[in-house]
């Protein structure tokens, strides 16, 4: 059973990809900063061992890197990582303030480096990792 790590998974295509990736057979670990969501998404599946859900802010290095050693102590090894979250507000450039821009760099950009950063070394090493 591979093991495929999602985030922003909780809604649109990252949900989308998560059932598709449960249906195939794989253990999902589903991440979204929308608790309430997660929760409805881990009920309708009812399988705690193929569905984990963790509640994070991928901007928050520490709340990261503990999840990621975690992660690291209850699986033999990740698989997939799926970098699905972002902002995806669109507007008029003139409108958009610099507070705005800086949140969707640090998600869009910055949480994706991040995340990849941090399982990649473990893929390199397996020489396997998607």
């Amino acid at each position: 059973m591979r093991s495929v790590l999602i985030t922003g998974a909780a809604s649109g295509l990252g949900w989308e990809m998560a059932l598709r990736c449960y249906r195939r057979g794989d253990r999902i670990i589903l991440l979204d900063m929308n608790k309430e969501l997660l929760a409805e998404r881990e009920a309708s599946l009812n399988d705690a061992e193929r569905v984990w859900v963790y509640a994070l802010d991928l901007c928050d290095d520490t709340a990261r890197g503990e999840l990621v050693e975690q992660l690291k102590s209850r699986l033999s090894q990740l698989d997939v990582l799926i970098n699905n979250a972002g902002i995806g507000k669109s507007m008029p450039f003139h409108k958009m303030d610099l507070e705005f821009w800086k949140a969707t760099l640090d998600l869009n950009l910055t949480g994706t480096f991040l995340c990849t950063k941090q399982v990649y070394e473990n893929m390199r090493e397996r020489g396997y990792g998607r």
